[in-house]
């Protein structure tokens, strides 16, 4: 984590965003544990408009990964759990309690 907080946010062999891939694809991000062969997948979002360098990392789901390439269904999944309904009204709560601001 101490390579994250210092803002390095493609760190090949740690966690990297998917800039590269298909527009749909940009806002997903994973960590990886190389060694125990894990990909821990999610998405970026800027619930704070107001102030763009404010980055939030959900975390949707952790796979079994021992293959480097990229695995689409993976990104389709944390997609899903993006746009679902339920994980947007969870992210306005979160900021409402947690940080103070009404959405």
């Amino acid at each position: 984590m101490g390579l994250w907080i210092q803002f390095r946010p493609d760190t090949p062999g740690k966690f990297h965003g998917f800039t590269k891939y298909e527009a749909k694809y940009r806002s997903c991000f994973t960590f990886i544990d190389i060694e125990a062969k894990i990909r821990y997948y999610g998405f970026r979002c800027h619930p704070k408009p107001e102030d763009p360098r404010y980055e939030l990392v959900v975390l949707t789901s952790c796979v079994d990964k021992k293959e480097d390439a990229v695995n689409k269904t993976e990104l389709d999944r944390v997609l899903m759990w993006k746009n679902n309904m339920a994980t947007q009204q969870a992210l306005k709560e979160f900021l409402e309690k947690e940080l103070g601001e009404k959405k």
